[in-house]
């Protein structure tokens, strides 16, 4: 593994047995791509994942009220069938 300074950022090369380069980081790629992560990250967390579960959070209150009104419904049906 060979570390050097090219213009003052970074650069790992793994090299293999015949001195060919196999990998190579650089650091300042690294960081750009780590940063488009996270804007695009808090992006879509804003424009898509809230809402999304805004709109989850109604649809499961509208269903439990659901369910609870039916199970009144079913009592209210036992209670008023004759034995």
């Amino acid at each position: 593994m060979v570390t050097s300074n090219v213009f003052e950022i970074e650069t790992t090369t793994i090299t293999d047995k015949e001195g060919g380069i196999m990998l190579e980081f650089h650091l300042r790629d690294f960081l750009i791509l780590f940063a488009n992560f996270v804007i695009l990250f808090l992006v879509l967390r804003w424009l898509l994942f809230k809402p999304l579960a805004q709109v989850f959070k109604e649809r499961e209150a509208a269903t439990t009220g659901a369910l609870q009104d039916a199970k009144d419904l079913t009592a209210k049906k036992e209670a008023l069938s004759l034995p």
